[in-house]
């Protein structure tokens, strides 16, 4: 049976210009130490790769999900940054460098990209992430601590779109009912409505309304039945000028 892995202990102290870490391994405990920039060292290396002058480098992931919302990752509260891995949370990750009008430690959550303790996001690099408030954490050695931190947001697809979408609504029964009811409903009205119509039409001797009431009646359409009725409702449409009703009225009558 294997042994569950754990993260190796990592105990961190700040002496001097100088960051120490004591880590405990397979071996025992090791010593690492690496320079802390000051901010006039981070202002001038600015964590670019080289002496040469960069160019600018379109936003990585430039279409965000921040709040359930698709968001385009610049503008207002958006702010480029870089630094060197310090620490690797569950969901993010704490930089040492700096963005816009702060240069230290601070934290970046949901950041996509697989980084360890080390490695650099460069300032050319051209990530940027929206300003949220602060991260908290705590530390073997200082205890709880309290960073600023940076929402990188979850990078759009389609395929997390489609994912993230509202499952559509299923209807209760009562309201499958009630919706049937009133389709119904609408549909007698506007049955009723014509019968009207074509009725009203006839009354007043209208070709085309006595040819309309003489089918009804010829099918039994909102009406009862009644070839009798059919046959003379036909004859005056005829009559009337409408000629149609001169092949309905052939249809019903007797040979």
């Amino acid at each position: 049976m294997s042994t569950p892995k754990t993260k190796p202990l990592r105990i961190s102290i700040l002496l001097g210009n100088m960051k120490t870490f004591l880590q405990k391994t397979a071996f025992g405990w090791v010593l690492m130490v690496f320079p802390v920039l000051s901010q006039a060292q981070l202002s001038t290396a600015g964590f670019v790769r080289d002496a040469a002058p960069s160019i600018a480098k379109p936003t990585p992931d430039p279409w965000r999900f921040i709040e359930k919302k698709k968001v385009e990752a610049k503008g207002a509260g958006w702010v480029k940054f870089f630094g060197e891995v310090v620490y690797v949370a569950p969901d993010g990750i704490v930089l040492h460098g700096g963005y816009e009008g702060f240069l230290g430690e601070f934290y970046v959550d949901n950041f996509p990209k697989r980084l360890a303790e080390g490695d650099h996001i460069w300032e050319d690099d051209s990530f940027t992430a929206k300003i949220d408030g602060t991260y908290q954490y705590h530390s073997a050695l200082s205890g709880l601590r309290t960073l600023h931190r940076l929402s990188y947001g979850m990078v759009w697809t389609p395929e997390l779109a489609a994912a993230l979408a509202p499952a559509p609504r299923v209807a209760s029964p009562e309201e499958v009912a009630a919706a049937k009811k009133a389709a119904a409903k609408k549909k007698a009205d506007g049955e009723a409505k014509a019968l009207k119509h074509h009725q009203d039409l006839a009354t007043k001797g209208d070709a085309y309304g006595l040819w309309q009431m003489g089918k009804r009646y010829a099918y039994g359409d909102g009406v009862d039945k009644d070839l009798e009725k059919a046959r003379a409702l036909f004859k005056r449409a005829v009559e009337a000028g409408q000629e149609e009703a001169k092949a309905d009225l052939a249809a019903i009558t007797p040979q």
